[in-house]
């Protein structure tokens, strides 16, 4: 178990501050919640806040700063008067008594807590072991811990080297922090009108339209984020997700449509717009014209052939993006960079979610495919079984098979996996002779097997790795989401190609998340109890899971034949 984080754990002298404590202080002065500052910062109790202060409190009346002192002892909840000399003794504090990093401390004393617990679930507790970890694994050290994308490892990198001299251990050369996402040709600022529209990392905004002075803007001294316009902000929101992953691709995807929306369709910053702006966003969603500028086919993402749009969004889609914006507007306001969220004047989509449950495969389907998966020998299609037999008999997301390693494997009376799911939900889903059987094909073409691979292999793996290079055998390189997607896409096809239709269904056309809804149907056609089958697919909602019951349609089916004389 993870050492819990408190400031007694935090071996600092007294008369130092570290910068997670300077950030907590900052919002003890703003008047945020003890709860939110340690979700926020690390754990604190009312005695252990209250030490703390005193602490700051202390280190001031040490350098004869008698005034600064008093300001912060007035406490939280201030006038803004009060608040602005508060937040002026504790940047007198920072300088007269800023801590350095030292190999021991733990990480959470130098990063907030969402940045901190990433790094602590990969084996990195104390900044010793960070540092560890980057000269083992080199530039890529983020690369397989969950939760970091690039720009939190480039924030993270750059605060490494800039206290390398702290760490008493030397850090290689090739520790560079990792590029930003490619901007391939030059950058493009967009202005009202433009017809040259860019992908957000290329983007450029100058003026009244960066929304650095937006009429929404919240005041700066309540910000909590370093970004001084909207286009930094919201690369902020995107740096909390791993950048390889599909909700990050998602959200990068809905964000920087309606940001050139707001520039270049109607010609004010993001930070400006109103409730009736997001109203006309949610119209505009249903024609993005002029097409020549908006909409455009399927194309590499920094061509000079890519469009926001391939064409109008559905009533689904179009609700799933307004989803987005709202929360990502939400978060804003909660960092003090907008004051309120327009995207709240809109109602809530009057459409429940839809499972399309007719597109999960036919029991005699499911058969039929992993009869003859088992036939193959290829062992592209060895390792794309044990991905279809773990989301079809566990009812895995595609984002939780490939995330999946040994570690997350036990044998408690038959194996278990134990992982974090959607909503950050723990779940734990028993696994199947089959699944077991799978899975130990797979790791015998990598030469690895359950009881010999270590726990922080990724389960499922390309073989092409250990074959193009034998400095990598140690290395923990798994699929993306993007690869057990065409992997599975391919196993499909040859299926198809060898077999054509089942009860006349392409099957070629199968996708990763219908062999999700096939556990659904076939779980519940098959009399699992329904609360089996919410807690396994880790369904918040007990109707999600009803959705997938088609017992009812087939008694109608069956009562109405009788009306056709069939």
């Amino acid at each position: 178990m993870r050492p819990a984080l408190t400031p007694s754990s935090i071996k600092i002298p007294d008369a130092e501050l570290t910068r997670t404590e300077l950030a907590a202080l900052r919002g003890y002065v703003y008047g945020m919640e003890i709860g939110d500052i340690s979700d926020r910062y690390f754990r604190l109790t009312d005695a252990s806040l209250k030490a703390l202060v005193n602490r700051a409190i202390n280190l001031l009346h040490k350098h004869g700063r008698i005034a600064e002192a008093a300001a912060l002892r007035k406490g939280p909840r201030q006038d803004d008067t009060g608040i602005k000399r508060a937040l002026a003794a504790l940047a007198d504090a920072e300088r007269l008594g800023a801590a350095l990093p030292a190999p021991e401390h733990p990480v959470g004393a130098w990063f907030i807590r969402h940045l901190a617990r990433r790094l602590e679930a990969a084996n990195m507790q104390t900044m010793g072991d960070l540092v560890a970890r980057m000269n083992a694994s080199g530039p890529g050290w983020w690369r397989n811990v969950k939760g970091i994308g690039k720009l939190a490892a480039l924030s993270i990198t750059k605060f490494v080297q800039a206290y390398s001299a702290q760490f008493g251990v030397e850090i290689k050369e090739f520790i560079k922090p990792p590029a930003l996402p490619s901007t391939v040709g030059a950058t493009v600022l967009i202005f009202p009108g433009t017809p040259a529209l860019a992908p957000i990392e290329r983007l450029r905004v100058k003026g009244e339209l960066s929304g650095a002075a937006g009429r929404n803007r919240g005041p700066l001294a309540q910000c909590r984020l370093y970004a001084e316009n909207d286009l930094e902000a919201i690369r902020t929101w995107l740096s909390l997700y791993p950048d390889n992953g599909h909700t990050y691709r998602a959200y990068r995807k809905e964000a920087e449509r309606f940001l050139l929306w707001c520039i270049v369709h109607k010609g004010r910053a993001l930070s400006d717009v109103l409730a009736e702006d997001c109203i006309a966003y949610r119209e505009f969603l249903k024609d993005p014209s002029p097409t020549f500028t908006w909409v455009g086919s399927v194309s590499k993402r920094f061509s000079g052939d890519w469009r926001p749009f391939q064409g109008a969004l559905s009533h689904t889609s179009a609700a799933h993006a307004i989803t987005i914006l709202k929360s990502m507007f939400e978060w804003l306001v909660r960092q003090g960079y907008l004051l309120g969220n327009p995207f709240d004047a809109l109602p809530k989509n009057p459409r429940p979610p839809r499972i399309a449950v007719e597109k999960a495969l036919s029991l005699a389907a499911w058969e039929s495919v992993y009869a003859w998966g088992l036939e193959q020998k290829n062992d592209t299609f060895v390792t794309a079984l044990a991905f279809l037999t773990i989301m079809r008999d566990c009812g895995l997301r595609r984002t939780e098979v490939v995330h999946l390693t040994r570690g997350d494997l036990v044998f408690n009376d038959g194996w278990q996996a134990t992982f974090e799911g959607k909503g950050g939900r723990i779940r734990t889903v028993p696994l199947s002779k089959s699944v077991i059987c799978a899975i130990e094909a797979h790791l015998n073409s990598r030469e690895l097997s359950l009881e010999t691979m270590g726990v922080d292999k990724p389960l499922i793996a390309p073989k092409m790795y250990l074959e193009a290079n034998a400095a990598l055998r140690e290395e923990n390189f798994g699929y993306t989401e993007q690869g057990l997607w065409r992997i599975i896409k391919g196993f499909f096809k040859a299926y198809t190609a060898e077999n054509g239709s089942f009860e006349g269904r392409d099957l070629s056309k199968v996708t990763p998340h219908m062999l999700r809804h096939t556990f659904g149907v076939h779980a519940l056609e098959l009399d699992v109890p329904i609360d089996v089958v919410q807690q396994t697919l880790g369904h918040a909602s007990l109707a999600t899971t009803t959705i997938y019951s088609q017992g009812d349609i087939k008694r109608r089916t069956r009562e109405l034949a009788k009306l056709f004389g069939e």
